[in-house]
């Protein structure tokens, strides 16, 4: 059993935690910079600000034959803040999946009170779960939990209902990154969280559903299809990726 620590007592760790990163919106601040006359607000969770801040501009949802913005502008701003995406999470949690201390920081992140000791039973809890990539890059700022979803099914929910999309392929993209990517557009039905929700004791109880999510990065990489961003109304969208899987930016 995976035992998660009190509210008060959580918050104080991540706290802790983040102390030593610096500044957790340096890339998020750094694009959002170059909109002058736009009034980014930092302490805001960063997909809020960027859906924010293309109505601010009334940007164009029209696309060409090739399925790319219209509007230069949105274009751009998509492909960079995407970039920002990555980037920031590369500096809050770290690249190397090789690495204990960053997977135990990950299970900081999502409150768990019993943290493994060994890299392998570290790195398999962690990407065996499903949280939402974006609310991890906002932990540091909001300093409220992740959800913890019970299958690959439910995040899927969860993210196409908030909009909470992360780019499925960057340049800038870690190894430790990548293992936490999940089908978003075409979820598996049998895909279930190795730990699952909060129970009324406070635990996460430790599930017997199917483990997929066990290839090395160097594996993943090789599947990643080159794929395009498709713009449509009130939407950036991406089609390509792990067996035709499509990750979306959502108005």
């Amino acid at each position: 059993m995976f035992k998660v620590l009190s509210l008060d007592g959580g918050r104080k760790r991540l706290a802790r935690l983040f102390e030593s990163i610096g500044d957790a919106r340096a890339y998020i601040r750094a694009f959002f910079s170059e909109y002058d006359d736009f009034d980014y607000d930092p302490t805001k969770p960063v997909m809020e600000e960027f859906y924010r801040m293309c109505d601010h501009y009334l940007w164009s949802n029209e696309k060409d034959e090739n399925r790319r913005y219209l509007d230069k502008d949105r274009e751009k701003a998509g492909e960079n803040f995407k970039d920002a995406l990555t980037l920031q999470f590369n500096a809050i949690y770290g690249t190397d999946e090789n690495s204990l201390l960053a997977w135990q920081n990950l299970c900081i992140i999502l409150n768990l009170g019993n943290i493994p000791e060994e890299l392998n039973t570290c790195r398999d809890l962690i990407r065996s779960m499903y949280v939402n990539i974006v609310d991890l890059v906002d932990v540091p700022i909001t300093l409220s939990f992740v959800k913890h979803f019970k299958s690959e099914m439910a995040l899927s929910t969860y993210t196409k209902c908030h909009g909470k999309y992360f780019p499925l392929e960057n340049a800038y993209a870690g190894g430790l990154l990548k293992f936490l990517l999940r089908r978003i557009r075409v979820p598996r039905q049998d895909a279930c969280d190795s730990v699952h929700g909060l129970d009324s004791g406070s635990q996460l109880s430790q599930a017997t559903g199917p483990q997929r999510w066990r290839r090395s990065s160097r594996n993943w990489s090789l599947e990643y299809k080159r794929d395009n961003w498709v713009a449509g109304h009130n939407e950036i969208e991406r089609e390509g990726g792990i067996n035709g899987v499509v990750e979306r930016f959502s108005d």
